[in-house]
Parts: structure tokens; sequence; C-alpha cells
């Protein structure tokens, strides 16, 4: 017990003879003003920007209506002795419309893969032209992976409409 009192004499006498022999002079600083600024407003932005309801209508119709004529091609292909050419020649002009719709930000990635889809299946149709039909298969494969997901892509803007997020 005689070595613990000693121990925190010990202690108290070093931390007194470290500590400065005289207190820091206050610093004369000034008292804070108030200052009255007005901050302006921001400006409005409506919430629904990210998926506006009446983009997304618009571009539901327009996207609908380029799917249904890609979808008449997609089974034109599939048919015994397509016409190839005629075939590339619509999917050129369903491509061309795809990338003319104007579409809310949260069809983004619907749009992508619709785009995908359809850029697939025409390389599909340059094999195929050619009688590469492996290759061709490859990309009918690739363009039928992106129907899929876009089918799922709708399907969700579908349950989070009109709230969707980023």
């Amino acid at each position: 017990m005689k070595s613990t009192k000693a121990l925190v004499i010990l202690i108290s006498l070093l931390l007194a003879a470290c500590s400065p022999k005289t207190l820091p002079e206050p610093t004369n600083t000034p008292e804070p003003t108030v200052t009255s600024t007005t901050t302006p407003e921001p400006t409005p932005t409506p919430e629904d920007e990210y998926c506006n309801p009446v983009e997304f209508v618009d571009a539901f119709e327009n996207l609908k209506q380029i799917f249904n004529e890609f979808n008449d091609q997609i089974h034109l292909i599939t048919e015994d002795n397509p016409d190839h050419q005629s075939i590339i020649t619509e999917l050129t002009r369903i491509q061309n419309n795809l990338t003319k719709v104007e579409i809310p930000e949260c069809m983004n990635y619907l749009k992508e893969l619709m785009e995908s889809s359809v850029n697939n299946a025409l390389e599909g149709e340059t094999y195929a032209i050619v009688k590469n039909y492996t290759e061709a298969s490859r990309y009918y494969v690739k363009a039928t992976t992106d129907i899929s997901l876009s089918v799922d892509e709708l399907e969700r803007l579908a349950d989070c409409f009109p709230d969707c997020k980023p």
C-alpha cells in the first residue's frame, strides 16, 4: 500500500513539473455577429422528373409499337426459308425508329435492352444471309436474352410506376 501511495505522489509531481508555469493569455476573439442573409430557395423540380408520367406513357406506347414490329420480324426469322434481306431492311428501320424514341430517365435500361436485342438480331441476320448459321444462332441467343431481360425490366417499371426512383 505504501508503494501505491508513493507511485501516485511521484506521478502527480511529474505531471506538475511538466505542466506550463503560466496560464495562457486569453485572446481577444471578437464576438460573432449575426448577419441576416437570405438563401435562395431551390428551384422546384418535380419528384416525378425521373419518371415523368406523361413522358412514360408516350414512350411506352412508342416502345410497344416498335416491340410489336420487332416481334413480327423475329417470327419471320424462325420461318422456313426466311427472306433475310427484307428482314435486315425492316430491322434497320426498327433500329432507326427506336433510337428516335424519347424516354424518361427511368426507361433508359429498358430502351438499352431493346436496342441491344434489335442490334443482336440484325447481326444474326447478317450472318444468316451468308449462311454462317453458327454465328447467326449465337446472336439470336443474345437477342433472346435481351428480350427476356426487357420483359423483366418492363415488369419492374410496371410495379414501381409512377413512383420509380433511381
